[in-house]
């Protein structure tokens, strides 16, 4: 398989770089215009954000993220919060500086481990394990060589927003493209291949809201200002 083969198989239901590939950079960042930061209601439940990190040179070209991997270009500041937890990766805790002064670093919250793929160009890969790299791009949820799978992020997430009183749920949440799948299918239900034909493009938001039980609110907003 040629690398432009790869970018086709790419755009298959569960291909987890199709976040990546050929995305374009938001023109300008958004402001939240539902709500969120705001207390709940009564009756309404808790709002939380789950925020996609920033765009990444990674996910312009195609590749395993490094951890300490930065926000691509320069970013400005848009709707603050007073409680925002984040994966401990550089770029999320990039993005959040621009949400809150002092977001909460959760471990829980950090990307998929993509194993001995980590850091690496689908190019790279490609050349040097095809038949790998076509398999996980069929069934992303069985991770990488020596990597985490989908599962496993699934149940650290839901051992730590589980765990979470009300009054201890963030108004957002920053973090990866896989670990807001697996909050939404620890959360909501939904199953391990649906789930995966979600896509989550950087700086792109979904609401949820806790009461007796977690609602989906809204999917696929993005920021503006």
């Amino acid at each position: 398989m040629s690398p432009s083969g790869i970018a086709g198989a790419a755009t298959r239901p569960g291909a987890e770089w199709i976040d990546c590939v050929a995305m374009v950079r938001p023109r300008r960042y958004r402001t939240l215009s539902y709500g969120m930061g705001r207390a709940a209601t009564r009756g309404a439940g808790m709002k939380v954000v789950l925020l996609c990190h920033g765009v990444t040179a990674s996910m312009r070209t195609g590749g395993f993220p490094a951890v300490d991997e930065p926000v691509e270009g320069a970013a400005r500041p848009f709707g603050r919060f007073d409680r925002v937890a984040v994966s401990p990766a550089r770029v999320a805790q990039d993005t959040a500086a621009l949400l809150c002064a002092a977001p909460v670093v959760v471990a829980a919250l950090r990307d998929i481990d993509h194993g001995r793929w980590t850091g690496r160009s689908f190019a790279d890969v490609h050349a040097d394990a095809p038949d790998a790299l076509t398999d996980w791009l069929a069934r992303p949820w069985l991770g990488t060589p020596e990597g985490e799978d989908f599962a496993a992020v699934c149940a650290r997430v839901d051992g730590w927003i589980g765990g979470l009183a009300d009054a201890e749920l963030p108004e957002a949440v920053v973090t990866h493209p896989m670990v807001i799948r697996a909050i939404l299918a620890v959360t909501i239900g939904i199953a391990v291949e649906p789930v995966m034909r979600i896509n989550v493009a950087p700086l792109s938001s979904v609401v949820l809201s806790r009461h007796r039980g977690w609602r989906l609110q809204q999917i696929g907003g993005r920021l503006e200002g």
